[in-house]
């Protein structure tokens, strides 16, 4: 009978424990050394990543500094997850700022419920957990990964901060599950919906090219009577009395735009995705898509079938 020495799910416990005796500063180093290493054997996600920013057009001479600052940024988001449940609040409100439509949407969110379709980009655990203890309980989505012990862990770091997660396994479609819940408090209600996993996702014009996003934002927002924004979450490096505060080289800005005009759902994401797509440009090294999501990129049978796949299910 075949052993393993060690289980995913015991490496993912270890490593955990690991990162949980370091100082953040220590953290945040090893996720950027992880980010070199992977941008330097140039994974398939760093190719990915390369293709989505020509898509995005970003400049070819910029391209190369980019994806290797992508990356680091991306595995400091990790290493920095694991940590979020030791920072003080102070600590927290110096690493993060708000900036665009900021007071319309806090006075939304002291109204009532709220949806935010957001980039995968900063730290989105980060801005939840800010959010959560500054602004509005936060309701959100999360997939199922493997290991599950790294699952449990990131959903207990989250639900610390009083974050609510429901919990997707892979082709689930929560959608049901997050109207019940949106309907039993005031939330912030922020999901991570540039790029479409369903096969029901809208065509919009994301930079330079045709991708599918999520229609789950605008979806849920007429759904449940609830104003919708988007928005991108860019790094900053700190310094000075907010550094020291921190105790942290890296901050956050979370950059808003709405409320988007209520309309169709396909119009709704056209028009959030145009805001968003603008936002990235800004700032292609904190978005942190190493998937699949423009058109020209996605294998057009497969596509063909999950769209008749939604179009069953929506009949059913």
């Amino acid at each position: 009978m075949k052993t393993e020495l060690f289980s995913s799910a015991q490496l993912a416990r270890t490593g955990l424990k690991l990162l949980s005796y370091l100082p953040l500063g220590g953290a945040q180093g090893i996720g950027s050394l992880i980010g070199e290493v992977l941008y330097r054997i140039d994974t398939s996600g760093a190719r990915q990543y390369r293709k989505n920013l020509r898509h995005l057009g970003i400049p070819e001479n910029s391209i190369e500094k980019t994806v290797r600052q992508g990356l680091k940024g991306y595995m400091r988001l990790f290493s920095e997850t694991a940590l979020l449940g030791r920072l003080s609040s102070s600590q927290i409100l110096a690493r993060v700022r708000i900036e665009g439509d900021r007071e319309v949407f806090l006075d939304d969110c002291a109204r009532g419920n709220v949806c935010l379709a957001l980039t995968h980009s900063g730290n989105w655990d980060l801005a939840g957990y800010f959010a959560s203890k500054e602004v509005r309980p936060v309701l959100t989505v999360a997939e199922k990964v493997k290991p599950e012990a790294l699952f449990q862990a990131f959903t207990q770091v989250r639900q610390q901060a009083n974050m609510r997660i429901i919990a997707a396994n892979k082709g689930e479609k929560p959608f049901a599950n997050l109207v019940a819940a949106a309907e039993e408090g005031k939330y912030l209600i922020p999901l991570l919906a540039d790029r479409d996993i369903t096969g029901n996702g809208v065509e919009v014009t994301l930079g330079k090219s045709k991708a599918l996003l999520a229609a789950g934002p605008a979806a849920l927002a007429q759904k449940i009577n609830a104003p919708l924004y988007c928005g991108h979450i860019s790094l900053e490096q700190l310094a000075h009395s907010r550094r020291r505060a921190a105790r942290s080289r890296w901050g956050i800005v979370i950059n808003l735009a709405g409320p988007i005009k209520p309309d169709k759902v396909e119009t709704m994401t056209r028009d959030w995705a145009e805001k968003v797509g603008e936002m990235i440009v800004d700032s292609p090294e904190s978005w942190f898509m190493l998937q699949k999501l423009f058109v020209a990129d996605l294998d057009p049978v497969r596509l063909e079938r999950a769209r008749q796949r939604s179009r069953k299910e929506a009949q059913q």
